[in-house]
């Protein structure tokens, strides 16, 4: 995805050094697109500035991950963020060995990508 778009990229297979550099570049703007591909690795724990986007390319693992991976936008008073979800439209496989919090998790991003208009009852 990185080649397509002509972007950075970080995953949690990176070193830290590496990971930390993927990430200066990005908010530097050292490359040519304002944006990263990433893994989920990048979606918790950042607070930079300026995050106005985040798509993600197959539905998040569970509706508490959607959350916290798109509350990485929106750090400035006033921003809007965008999010987009693209998938096939399959449910997600079932973990035979997930908790009941987990399936709880699941159930609850099938129903959130799965409801017509405003999604916020969902969350």
């Amino acid at each position: 995805i990185a080649d397509e778009i002509g972007c950075g990229f970080h995953h949690s297979g990176m070193s830290e050094k590496n990971g930390h550099e993927a990430r200066v570049a990005w908010i530097e703007g050292r490359h040519t697109s304002h944006w990263i591909a990433a893994t989920t690795g990048l979606g918790t724990g950042i607070a930079i500035e300026g995050i106005m986007g985040v798509v993600h390319m197959e539905k998040p693992y569970g509706l508490v991950d959607l959350v916290q991976q798109t509350g990485r936008g929106g750090r400035r008073a006033g921003e809007v963020v965008w999010f987009i979800i693209v998938h096939d439209g399959r449910r997600q496989r079932e973990d035979q060995h997930g908790s009941f919090v987990y399936d709880i998790n699941q159930a609850q991003m099938e129903a959130f990508v799965s409801t017509p208009g405003c999604r916020r009852a969902v969350i």
